[in-house]
């Protein structure tokens, strides 16, 4: 995955972030802080933890791989 953004506005570790080839993408994803429904309701940007395609409750960072929504395997497919 490339990033077409900036973070050094965003991360005082950018230089570290970039030598290692990773993107701000990368890292929340790989922490588990990426806008997801568990992250979104912690943080009060929203009332539930649900999964907006399945409805499943608490969508944590494990339960985007394992989707099995049909808009979600679908789109994992075209990846591929």
């Amino acid at each position: 995955m490339v990033c077409s953004y900036s973070i050094s506005y965003i991360c005082p570790s950018s230089k570290a972030i970039k030598r290692l080839g990773l993107c701000q993408c990368h890292l929340k994803f790989c922490t588990g802080c990426i806008g997801i429904g568990n992250q979104l309701f912690h943080r009060k940007h929203q009332s539930h933890s649900k999964c907006p395609l399945c409805q499943a409750t608490n969508e944590k960072v494990s339960h985007i791989l394992r989707c099995l929504d049909q808009a979600a395997t679908s789109y994992a497919i075209k990846q591929i």
